[in-house]
């Protein structure tokens, strides 16, 4: 169970990570070119979702690694990416870009994923 949670936690924070920074960086021309829903909103809004997700894969994992950082971080990022990604696929669908609703929904899994593991690893370890 600890190795799931590493997994589940440790690939959430890297793309998390990765895309906020994408988000907070790239120019928004770049991004539209993979990202088509980019134009659809004002740059501020991008630049905000790229640095919410930023700390989110940073704060998914960094208690795992930080032990004076406390678990309830782990927990509260994975609920913010269930609530992330939900909005992403309501836009998916919205856009009818029904295959681009796979990840959002596997990132979901995921997040209870580490919902459920965290939560069972603070009972053992308590």
């Amino acid at each position: 169970m600890n190795i799931a949670l590493w997994i589940c936690q440790s690939l959430l924070s890297i793309i998390f990570t990765m895309v906020g920074l994408m988000k907070l960086f790239m120019p928004v021309s770049k991004l539209s070119e993979n990202m088509k829903w980019v134009n659809d909103f004002p740059t501020l809004f991008v630049r905000s979702l790229g640095l919410a997700e930023l700390v989110i894969g940073l704060l998914i994992l960094l208690p795992r690694i930080n032990k004076s950082i406390p678990f309830s971080f782990t927990i509260y990022s994975a609920y913010a990416i269930i609530i992330i990604m939900i909005g992403a696929t309501a836009l998916h669908i919205r856009r009818s870009e029904y295959v681009m609703t796979v990840s959002p929904l596997v990132f979901i899994i995921l997040a209870f994923l580490v919902i459920y593991f965290t939560k069972n690893y603070l009972k053992i370890n308590s």
